[in-house]
């Protein structure tokens, strides 16, 4: 930066455009990482609810009804595997640009 530009401007890369500016392809990149975290962080969610329901009725001796069961055996491992895609997907987008 020299000492006639302004802090907000970016200096243009190799096409043109400005250094910050993200490529099209990487922006759907982006958007399908995006899509990725939601649907791990909310698969996670439901399976930690899921097991927070079987505890408080194991504690109570209460019934349980089998979707619990079937729900935190479900959604924790998915959820674990696809926040594990997502963080490999940002190591390779990090690695490519």
């Amino acid at each position: 930066m020299n000492p006639h530009e302004t802090r907000g401007t970016a200096a243009p890369g190799p096409e043109g455009s400005p250094r910050g500016a993200v490529p099209p392809t990487a922006a759907n990149g982006l958007y399908v990482r995006l899509v990725l975290m939601v649907l791990a962080v909310t698969c996670a969610g439901a399976g930690l609810v899921a097991l927070i329901v079987i505890l408080a009725a194991a504690w109570f001796q209460a019934p349980i009804w089998s979707g619990w069961v079937l729900l935190a055996y479900t959604c924790l491992p998915l959820g674990f595997l696809l926040m594990a895609v997502v963080v490999f997907a940002g190591v390779l987008a990090r690695r490519r640009s």
